[in-house]
């Protein structure tokens, strides 16, 4: 379907790009239209892109081709910063008028100099416009955790400079590892968010563990075929598990030298199943005890004594563990 504010943005009958976007929202009032539906809320692109981040607690959010910034107003807390970018003045000026505690700048995205570090820099419908998307997709992934790209293409001969949906994914594999990826087939709409790939477990392998459940790297596990251990999984020397009742270590978590994991308790007669999720670090000479999990990116400090539940994107220490603030 064309709508009004396609022609501002391609020249569907020469098949090429236009790109002139600040006329495309210098007209919406005067010709009746929403350019790309941004302020529906109702959207269903809208709806799974809120659930899929709402998830998460980025402190320092970057948005490239913010339009009028209503999606990014959705991600705003108390405690967050973000800066949203978008060439068109017009727009710009229309969401400060909204939106006055989000810091919005006038910047061509095409040219765009990154000198911060961001949780998440967000993408939304904006690379099909970019010539370099493959350099900007790199230089992005120096200066973020997260990425998060929404983008729907004709189903023929889209104008743009992505041509496939495949295309995104292989080069976004190369710096980061997609988390999140839904298709939504009725708008032809991809929607993926990836973490950036950690560099020092590219080449990591599983520890052998020996008939004493010693480890290669200095570590000790009772019960060895009761451990789940992720990819790129880091565990200090001196550290000891006792994987009885099971214990399941995801990708990419870090634990420190003189830690101690036990899924049974002879003092009191507990026990069950240890759960560390992804991306989780357990600071050094700290104690877990049965039947506990421990959040995603939880931030788990030195000496420790964790006897309860740590949510995800937590920071917590103490003895007994205790949440002390949010990631």
């Amino acid at each position: 379907m064309i709508e009004k504010y396609h022609k501002y943005v391609f020249d569907i009958v020469n098949q090429k790009f236009i790109g002139d976007f600040e006329t495309m929202y210098q007209n919406e009032e005067k010709e009746g239209y929403c350019s790309w539906y941004q302020d529906d809320l109702r959207d269903l692109g809208y709806v799974i892109s809120y659930d899929i981040l709402n998830q998460y607690n980025f402190n320092n959010i970057l948005d490239l081709g913010c339009g009028e910034g209503m999606f990014v107003s959705l991600l705003k807390k108390k405690n967050n910063k973000i800066t949203a970018v978008d060439v068109s003045p017009t727009a710009i000026a229309k969401a400060k008028l909204r939106f006055k505690d989000i810091d919005f700048k006038i910047e061509d995205i095409n040219n765009l100099i990154l000198t911060e570090q961001y949780d998440l820099v967000m993408l939304k419908e904006v690379l099909s416009y970019i010539e370099r998307w493959k350099e900007m997709l790199k230089t992005i992934s120096e200066h973020t955790l997260y990425i998060y790209i929404t983008l729907d293409l004709p189903t023929d001969h889209p104008l743009g400079f992505v041509k496939t949906h495949e295309e995104i994914i292989e080069e976004i594999k190369k710096y980061f590892t997609i988390e999140t990826q839904v298709f939504i087939t009725t708008a032809n709409q991809l929607l993926l968010l990836a973490r950036k790939k950690i560099w020092r477990t590219e080449n990591w392998s599983k520890p052998e563990i020996d008939k004493d459940g010693w480890t290669t790297y200095g570590w000790r596990c009772q019960y060895p075929e009761n451990l789940k251990l992720g990819h790129g999984t880091d565990i200090g020397c001196f550290s000891y598990l006792n994987a009885k009742y099971g214990i399941e270590i995801q990708d990419n978590v870090q634990i420190g030298s003189h830690c101690s994991i036990y899924t049974e308790s002879t003092e009191d007669n507990k026990f069950g199943r240890v759960t560390i999720k992804e991306g989780a670090t357990i600071g050094t000479h700290s104690t877990v005890m049965p039947g506990i999990t421990i959040g995603r990116n939880a931030k788990v400090g030195a000496h420790t004594f964790v006897n309860k539940d740590v949510p995800d994107n937590v920071i917590a220490f103490g003895c007994p563990v205790r949440i002390k603030g949010s990631i």
